[in-house]
């Protein structure tokens, strides 16, 4: 065992309150003897008891002597004993205890420090697995995009508008089965109004709700449902930022494929 160790195993404040075996006695003794750091730090731990003992000590009350000794006297004695005239002061056992809370509150603090920096170090490893998660997955939404926009053949590029301000793009690869939605170029959304899209689908039937633009896409991307029959593609802007089953008209934009 190097010194550190020794000293850091709890052996050197067990010997001094007197809780040691006789074997660990002797090995405290000797490590003592044979190294001066390990003395040194008995001393210390004595000056550091002995000064939270004094730091700690209540002074008892002056009148306290002569209450105990009347008590005693006015007791009955049977044996017939004389009363001594002077109580001993328990030194040796006010120091103990007062150690011994020392060793409690220290326990308690390291325990409770211990506590707190292993909850903020999972806390930390928690936000650093979200962030490595959110970028895995921002990785993987890119490579979809880069596939789609490479694809050139095989994606067809619908162009719609809203208003002045608001052009936007979708791609549709029934190839890669991707659908993605374009909004680098929008630049806001209405004022109490929210952006829905849709899938225009064959033989009259009833548009498809591809969900809301987000406000996360708006300068960016968004990928969205794919339907492989899908005509064509619209967006309308509704008062509700959950959308409607079917589009409100007008405004309402569709661009064909």
């Amino acid at each position: 065992m190097d010194i550190q160790t020794f000293i850091q195993s709890g052996l050197l404040e067990s010997y001094i309150l007197g809780q040691c075996t006789a074997d660990e006695q002797a090995q405290v003794e000797r490590m003592a003897a044979a190294h001066p750091e390990v003395r040194a730090e008995l001393e210390s731990i004595e000056t550091a008891l002995e000064n939270y003992a004094t730091a700690q000590a209540i002074t008892p009350p002056a009148d306290l002597k002569d209450r105990i000794l009347r008590e005693i006297n006015a007791a009955p004695d049977p044996a017939g004993t004389s009363v001594p005239d002077r109580v001993p002061v328990p030194g040796l056992v006010w120091l103990l205890a007062a150690a011994l809370g020392l060793l409690v509150a220290f326990s308690v603090y390291q325990q409770s420090k211990a506590s707190a920096e292993n909850a903020a170090l999972q806390a930390q490893i928690a936000a650093l697995q979200k962030d490595k998660d959110d970028c895995e997955k921002r990785g993987q939404q890119d490579q979809r995009i880069f596939a789609l926009l490479r694809d050139k053949q095989n994606t067809t590029t619908i162009e719609l508008k809203v208003g002045d301000h608001n052009k936007v793009f979708i791609y549709q690869n029934t190839q890669l089965g991707e659908t993605a939605f374009d909004g680098t170029d929008m630049v806001r959304r209405p004022p109490n109004g929210y952006f829905q899209l849709w899938a225009l689908m064959p033989n009259g039937g009833a548009p498809q709700s591809l969900g809301m633009v987000g406000d996360h896409a708006i300068n960016n991307w968004q990928h969205l449902p794919h339907y492989k029959d899908a005509i064509g593609f619209a967006i309308s802007i509704e008062d509700n930022e959950r959308g409607h089953d079917t589009p409100n008209l007008p405004p309402f934009s569709a661009g064909m494929m």
